[in-house]
């Protein structure tokens, strides 16, 4: 049941403003905190004091910033969004976590190595110790809380897409019966429109499946995606609505959805696709 939860899908935080305001919000929460309430022995900082508890927020603020907006582009492979996880979302704020409370404790002993205020110069393992047990259990409530709210949220929209997909299958009078040469002139596969399920992009390579005299059938040819999308830009029901797809939605089968993103079935096709979050309020907006 633990294992299952931690490998639940989960959102991984993408836009800029989301990331800059997280960021900054997180600092000035921590600056407050600390100035209101000073916890820890801050009261006995006579000096500057609110210029000093600053440090402390500012800390926050580039720790937060530091891995959110460079960390994901210096290890690419652990920052996959399309696996990005409930559990991999904790050891994300747990390092986050633990940072803050290494910097704090330097900030901390050379700021009382030079103060005459009566700083306590609390141990390297305390330190550790306050932090995490102050920030670790809420962080890990809050991305299961999301986790949950997020999967309802989806999965109400999914069911609700379900129920629809036959009435807008019913509207459409004739399925497309245009012929299309995908690749290059050495090397091409040659396809109805309504005969094409999807393509998925595997690095340089496209794999073309078409459900054809009631077999499927899968091609490869070499072929950037994007010159795909360009043959295929007339048909209203061919949509790229992923980076590594292109999807036939008159295939349609069904939609299903977690805290992460939404993915379709299509008819005869025997794996998911993903849908990415920027063409998830086109797909809610037209099957709603």
């Amino acid at each position: 049941m633990i294992l299952q939860l931690l490998k639940a899908p989960f959102p991984f935080l993408d836009s800029y403003r989301s990331k800059w305001l997280f960021s900054i919000l997180a600092g000035m929460f921590v600056y407050f905190f600390l100035l209101i309430f000073q916890p820890f022995e801050l009261h006995q900082i006579q000096y500057n004091k609110p210029i000093f508890i600053m440090g402390y927020g500012l800390i926050t603020f580039g720790v937060i910033s530091f891995a959110l907006f460079l960390l994901p582009k210096l290890i690419k492979s652990v920052f996959q969004r399309d696996q990005w996880t409930v559990g991999k979302t904790i050891l994300y704020a747990f390092f986050q976590l633990l940072s803050i409370s290494i910097l704090n404790w330097a900030y901390t002993h050379y700021f009382s190595c030079l103060s005459t205020d009566n700083v306590a110069d609390h141990s390297f393992t305390y330190f550790i110790f306050i932090t995490l047990s102050v920030g670790i259990f809420p962080c890990t409530f809050l991305v299961l809380f999301l986790e949950r709210k997020l999967r309802i949220e989806k999965e109400n929209k999914a069911e609700t897409i379900n129920q629809n997909i036959s009435s807008h299958k019913n509207e459409i009078l004739s399925p497309s019966q245009n012929i299309y040469k995908i690749g290059t002139e050495k090397q091409f596969i040659t396809s109805l429109a309504n005969e094409l399920l999807c393509i998925k992009s595997e690095g340089n390579y496209l794999e073309l499946y078409q459900w054809k005299n009631n077999q499927l059938i899968k091609n490869v040819i070499r072929l950037p995606l994007k010159t795909a999308k360009s043959i295929l830009e007339e048909e209203k029901d061919i949509h790229h609505c992923h980076r590594s797809y292109i999807v036939n939605f008159q295939h349609l089968e069904k939609v299903s959805g977690n805290a992460r993103n939404y993915e379709i079935q299509l008819q005869n096709l025997p794996f998911s696709i993903p849908i990415s979050r920027s063409f998830s309020k086109e797909l809610v907006n037209f099957y709603l």
